[in-house]
């Protein structure tokens, strides 16, 4: 079985998250990967880039993998969300009604991606900051699992 990837998400206060999901470097705009074993779970590599973003994209975010492998990105202060194909090529990018999306999910059971946004601490307010929100989309989500791999 070929080796899997795993994506990073580093925040500022946070320390290293969500390992085992689809995670990114927010502070420096950058989306980071690592090989797993996909029976172990264990990383066969170093974090590598997958994605970097200018300063003037946003920051990213939350983060979540679909049905054909490709990745979502919530795109902090730029109100967008964006589709990855799996060797980091921009497929789409989703206009958001707010300011800074947080978080993306695509449930395996329908077309339509959930988009959560910021409300606390944001200062150029929309009817839809700190809503979330729902978008058709052409692809599903896959079911969550836990990572069980080794540092």
């Amino acid at each position: 079985m070929a080796p899997r990837w795993l994506f990073l998400r580093v925040a500022t206060d946070e320390g290293v998250t969500g390992w085992g999901e689809p995670v990114a470097d927010t502070a420096v705009g950058t989306i980071l990967r690592c090989r797993i074993d996909p029976l172990s779970g264990d990383l066969l590599s170093s974090p590598e880039t997958f994605a970097r973003l200018r300063d003037d994209e946003g920051s990213p975010d939350g983060m979540t993998v679909d049905a054909e492998g490709c990745l979502w990105v919530a795109l902090w202060g730029a109100g967008a969300v964006r589709r990855y194909q799996p060797d980091g090529r921009l497929l789409h990018t989703l206009a958001v009604p707010a300011p800074h999306p947080t978080s993306v999910c695509l449930p395996p059971d329908g077309n339509r991606l959930f988009v959560t946004t910021a409300r606390y601490g944001v200062t150029n307010l929309t009817a839809t900051s700190g809503a979330v929100l729902s978008f058709p989309v052409p692809v599903r989500g896959t079911a969550g699992r836990s990572w069980r791999g080794r540092l």
